[in-house]
């Protein structure tokens, strides 16, 4: 998508309320006061009174394949301002798309995942999986899971476990340490890795370090299953004589 060809649709997001119980039970409220600016990639490229309603065309489009599904639209409610992005580097994550209280991704679609007649590009070509980055992210209400959605729910989480990330997710027992703690082994479990690939021996890349022994560890997380023959570095005894 180009710069010139979002602003032909012209449409309008969303606002909070102010108390923050009702930010959490309530759907947002349009805000229609005054204009808001629109920034493609920072560039400004107009303003609009419906905030809700372009942001909605947006997605719509996106859902649709009329537009690039890299593309993300959110709402400075702080600023007043419609923020467009294509740009490389954004962190973005999958999420179930909602609708009156359902997720669109049912029990059949899943039997189709399956079975293998349908994959994870088809999911997002038909608008029922997308990703979204951390600036779509704070204008949408996401449920954990099926049981928790209501009306008022945008998107459901593919998989709790999904909010952690991969690295947090491989530390076990976080609940049992401080949250400091838990910050730096998630940055830090990435140098315990074993074997970083299969064919390091005919790979052309040579500046890394392979552990002799690699294993498996003694605790594990759900991710670690999941993972199957993910090798963390070696498990460590210490014997202690009184």
């Amino acid at each position: 998508m180009t710069a010139k060809a979002a602003p032909k649709t012209k449409k309008h997001v969303t606002r909070a309320r102010a108390s923050s119980h009702k930010k959490i039970t309530e759907p947002l409220t349009p805000i229609t006061s005054k204009e808001s600016d629109i920034y493609f990639n920072g560039t400004h490229i107009g303003a609009t009174k419906h905030i809700e309603r372009f942001m909605e065309n947006v997605k719509k489009k996106r859902r649709l394949g009329l537009i690039s599904n890299q593309l993300n639209i959110g709402y400075n409610v702080d600023h007043n301002e419609i923020r467009i992005s294509t740009e490389n580097g954004r962190v973005r994550r999958p999420l179930i798309i909602a609708e009156n209280g359902k997720p669109k991704l049912t029990s059949q679609l899943l039997e189709k995942l399956k079975d293998k007649k349908i994959n994870w590009e088809y999911l997002l070509k038909h608008g029922i999986v997308e990703y979204v980055d951390a600036r779509e992210e704070e204008n949408l209400f996401i449920a954990l899971n099926e049981k928790e959605l209501t009306k008022y729910h945008t998107h459901m989480e593919v998989d709790p476990l999904a909010i952690l990330g991969l690295s947090a997710s491989l530390i076990p027992y976080p609940e049992y340490n401080r949250g400091d703690r838990i910050n730096y082994g998630a940055k830090m479990i990435g140098q315990a890795i074993g074997l970083m690939s299969n064919n390091f021996l005919i790979r052309t890349d040579t500046k890394f370090n392979v552990l002799a022994y690699p294993q498996k560890p003694v605790v594990e997380t759900h991710i670690n299953d999941m993972l199957e023959n993910y090798t963390e570095g070696q498990n460590i005894v210490v014997a202690i004589m009184c």
